[in-house]
């Protein structure tokens, strides 16, 4: 696979749950949420991208659009992808969002401080915090 950007192919394309995309969406999620993310994908709620660089599978990527009685908003559920020497937020995110038209905005959930840092660099601030603690009733 090429690595220098300015001769690497990028391709966004509606792709189809098997091991390859499977495995990029276990990269974004804990474990307990992937089932609920290919549940939505099976029946038609979200849509699951596949990215390729040069012909090659290099990231996934799921997304859905919620709508309220005002407007739609694109939500950015799960994406990973591994392409050295290539800004993956910076190539990835604005396509995705291109996505989402007749959206109001695009949102996305992370516990990943780090991804929040770089996402704030495309215009995205933060809305809401959520704080969650498991409680064993044993």
């Amino acid at each position: 696979m090429a690595s220098d950007p300015q001769k690497v192919a990028v391709t966004i394309a509606p792709g189809s749950w098997g091991d390859a995309s499977a495995y990029w969406i276990e990269q974004a999620l804990d474990a307990d949420a992937v089932p609920s993310v290919r549940a939505q994908v099976d029946a038609g709620i979200a849509s699951l991208f596949s990215v390729r660089v040069d012909g090659e599978d290099v990231g996934a990527f799921v997304c859905r659009i919620d709508r309220f009685p005002t407007h739609a908003e694109g939500v950015i559920m799960a994406g990973a992808a591994c392409m050295p020497g290539i800004d993956i937020i910076a190539t990835i995110v604005p396509e995705i969002e291109k996505k989402f038209i007749g959206c109001a905005a695009v949102r996305y959930h992370t516990g990943r401080v780090s991804l929040a840092k770089r996402m704030a660099k495309l215009g995205y601030v933060p809305d809401e915090i959520i704080c969650r603690k498991s409680l064993n009733h044993g």
